[in-house]
């Protein structure tokens, strides 16, 4: 599991405060089209705010803001921080949804 502490270790990073109302110090942003978004709840912490986006069907086993289906994973990092700019996280860290490996 040296995926989950790489992972662990980078939001860590950011959640050494409290988290504040307006913009957290840790967020976690997934770009998700069908992948099994299991995994993900495991970061949705008090000092880590999961942040999800889809472009496929809104997964029901989590919260999840519809995007239109263009572009890439990019696009949908580009639309969090165009659209947050002003009330971004510290830390973001930005995967796509798959399940994080290593190797």
């Amino acid at each position: 599991m040296a995926v989950r502490r790489a992972v662990a270790s980078i939001l860590a990073l950011g959640c050494g405060a409290a988290a504040r109302e307006a913009a957290p110090d840790t967020e976690l942003v997934v770009a998700h089209f069908k992948e099994d978004l299991s995994w993900a709840a495991m970061w949705n912490t008090s000092g880590v705010r999961l942040r999800v986006y889809t472009k496929g069907d809104v997964p029901a086993s989590i919260a999840a803001e519809r995007l239109p289906n263009v572009g890439r994973e990019s696009h949908t990092y580009l639309s969090h921080i165009v659209n947050n700019y002003d009330s971004l996280a510290k830390w973001t860290v930005f995967t796509q949804g798959a399940a994080p490996t290593w190797g």
